[in-house]
């Protein structure tokens, strides 16, 4: 029933996004092309919507079990980050990042690429500055987790709540227009999935926000 209510709205907004760049090739003038500008960010944010609606939709009810091995956690945020280059210098943002050591974890690769894929994703859209990754583990030898911090500046009037920001389609009115509040939320549900954990904490005074995940190391 997802997979088909997901065809049949996807459907109507492939054509409305091809007749608005039939639009935008036409003979406009400054006002027509503002208008059509704003109509094709609502689209765009639209589409965002019900991708995540349905990706959502689909994790909870699917019951998948993760794949676990193995993995260079330290390789795969590099990979990840690498591959968003392209977003990041089209906003001006920088990525800060000491080169880790080889961290292993027990992981699905697939779903940790979703995990910092929206982690990515949500700091490119919010921060006001460079973002801050950084893999914090400890090497005692019972050691459990690494924790994965990401960190981004903030707008001085930011209100936000870091024990909802997690909950379902929540945002913050400075935020309302550019999330759907379901990114973190897929990223929660994930790391629960492969027996981690998330959180976030604010900085109000260095306008800091730093959202984290651990996962289990590989023993």
């Amino acid at each position: 029933m997802i997979s088909n209510i997901s065809h049949d709205l996807r459907t109507p907004l492939t054509s409305v996004k091809g007749y608005q760049q039939l639009l935008q090739k036409s003979d406009l003038d400054k006002e027509q092309l503002h208008n059509l500008q704003i109509a094709q960010k609502s689209t765009d944010e639209l589409g965002n919507l019900i991708e995540h609606f349905f990706e959502y939709s689909y994790l909870i009810t699917s019951n998948i079990e993760p794949n676990l091995e193995k993995i260079n956690i330290s390789n795969l945020i590099v990979e990840c980050v690498l591959s968003y280059i392209g977003v990041l210098e089209e906003k001006n943002i920088n990525i800060n990042m000491d080169e880790p050591p080889p961290i292993y974890v027990l992981g699905d690769k697939d779903m940790l690429i979703r995990i910092v894929d929206n982690l990515l994703n949500n700091c490119s859209k919010h921060s006001l500055g460079d973002i801050d990754i950084k893999i914090d583990y400890d090497k005692i030898p019972d050691s459990k987790n690494a924790k994965i911090i990401f960190t981004n500046p903030i707008s001085q009037n930011s209100d936000i709540n870091v024990e909802k920001l997690f909950h379902r389609f929540y945002t913050t009115d400075s935020t309302r227009n550019k999330s759907t509040g379901l990114g973190l939320s897929i990223v929660e549900f994930l790391v629960k999935q492969l027996n981690g954990d998330v959180g976030a904490c604010l900085d109000k005074n260095a306008k800091l926000l730093s959202i984290y995940f651990e996962i289990p190391l590989f023993k």
